[in-house]
Parts: C-alpha cells; structure tokens; sequence
C-alpha cells in the first residue's frame, strides 16, 4: 500500500481520538448490530485497536522484508491482511447504518413468530455482504497492483 492510503487511515484514527473528548456523550449513543446492544464510544475504541493492528502488520511487513534471514519468506501476506483491516474499518459503518432500519422493522414485527430468526438471517447476510466487500476490494487492489 502506498503513503496515501495510511494517510487516509491514520487521519480516520485521529478523527476517532479527538471524538473521545465526548466519550460521555458517545456513550449515550446506543445501536444495534444484530441482537446486541454497543454504544458509539465502544465501537470507537474497537475501532481504534483494529486500524492499530492493520498499520502494525503493514509496517511489520516492511520491517521484516528488510531482514536478511527473513527476506527468502514472502511476507505480502502481511500487507494483504493489514489492508484488509483497514477497508473493513473504514467500510464498517455501512454496517451500522444498513442494519439500524433492520432492527426497527424487527420490533415492528415482534408480534408475528420468525421475526428474530428472521433479523439473525439478515445480520448474517449484511456482515456476509461487508466481508465479501473487504475482501474484493482487497483482491482487486493487489490484482490490479502485479499488472
């Protein structure tokens, strides 16, 4: 991944950490994501720890590709997971947002049998629908790259 790319995801993290100066009011922000219940300063925080781990592992790669002993092992592997890291984050709120009106039509419908079975189906296919995302975009950005 080029310098633009940890740019954008590096400034996404400091957009999340100046919002922590509200971490009180972020936690009266409830939503749900599936059957469970977070609060926005929660999801800030998982947030946080997951663009850590995808800049780590980038920024691993590169170090360790800089190693004699360890030059001969392909570490691309590295790169490709850090960036899919990075593209779930960034891409995660579609999640939150898609699946917001999800649950009201649930407790709409709390009255009629199935309606729970009937969210869990259609969690699983908005986070299905999140990864394939991830995933695709990851595979095109690093086919497109070898060309």
């Amino acid at each position: 991944m080029n310098n633009e790319k940890y740019n954008l995801s590096l400034g996404f993290a400091t957009l999340i950490i100046s919002l922590s100066a509200f971490k009180d009011e972020l936690a009266n922000i409830h939503f749900h994501i599936g059957l469970t219940q977070i609060n926005m300063a929660q999801y800030l925080f998982y947030s946080i720890l997951s663009l850590c781990a995808g800049l780590y592992l980038h920024f691993s790669e590169q170090l360790y590709s800089q190693l004699p002993l360890i030059r001969k092992i392909n570490l691309k592997i590295l790169h490709q997971i850090s960036y899919f890291i990075i593209v779930l984050v960034i891409v995660s709120p579609i999640v939150i947002i898609v699946f917001q009106p999800l649950y009201r039509l649930n407790e709409m419908l709390k009255q009629w049998e199935h309606t729970e079975f009937l969210l869990e189906i259609l969690q699983f296919l908005n986070f299905g629908v999140l990864i394939i995302l991830a995933l695709a975009m990851t595979y095109y950005r690093f086919k497109l790259k070898k060309k």
